[in-house]
């Protein structure tokens, strides 16, 4: 369930994608760059044991990306989010607190202005339930589109699969999945 304060967060980031007035032309592919996010999160906690059934999880993160790209094709980041709206079933808190993540960035340039990507790594997500917390990591993987502007800002939209987890409990396993929005201005080097 998307709630009203995640829903003001996408008319800012299209506003930073549209004036990005002190960004230059870029030419050359090894740039660095920097960006805002906020992940969608649907999170699915699954009990195959007595009782069994499977419950659903709603979560937004806020969080910035820092990169590098060696040429037009591959990149590596690191992002790190944080919560900015948890969920509440039955009375229940449930909050993904934090997210942070180490990604390799496979693109393949299919327009100077469209590139198609796929992402891998490793990260590490720490949740709460009613203030019992737990940290898990894990290889996390995913899939999205740049569309990049001629002046060094890109609009990123991804799907991302977060963890994949068996807990110490038998029969008891949790997904993280995410869609992101991520907003993205490259700079040359010096």
């Amino acid at each position: 369930m998307m709630k009203c304060k995640s829903l003001l967060l996408l008319p800012l980031m299209l506003a930073l994608y549209q004036t990005s007035v002190l960004a230059n032309t870029r030419t050359e592919s090894e740039t660095m760059y920097l960006g805002l996010s906020v992940a969608f999160i649907d999170a699915t906690l699954e009990s195959r044991g007595e009782p069994s059934g499977s419950l659903g999880i709603d979560n937004t993160l806020l969080g910035i990306t820092a990169g590098y790209q060696f040429n037009d094709m591959l990149a590596a980041e690191f992002r790190a989010y944080g919560n900015v709206e948890d969920d509440t079933i039955e009375g229940v808190d449930i909050e993904v607190e934090h997210h942070f993540s180490v990604l390799g960035k496979l693109s393949y340039p299919v327009h100077k202005y469209f590139k198609p990507y796929v992402i891998a790594g490793y990260g590490t997500t720490k949740g709460s339930i009613e203030g019992f917390s737990d940290s898990e990591a894990d290889f996390t993987y995913g899939a999205g589109i740049d569309i990049t502007n001629s002046r060094g800002v890109s609009l990123q939209l991804e799907w991302q699969r977060v963890i994949e987890d068996d807990f110490d409990i038998p029969g008891v396993e949790f997904e993280i999945d995410t869609i992101n929005l991520n907003v993205v201005y490259k700079f040359a080097l010096l």
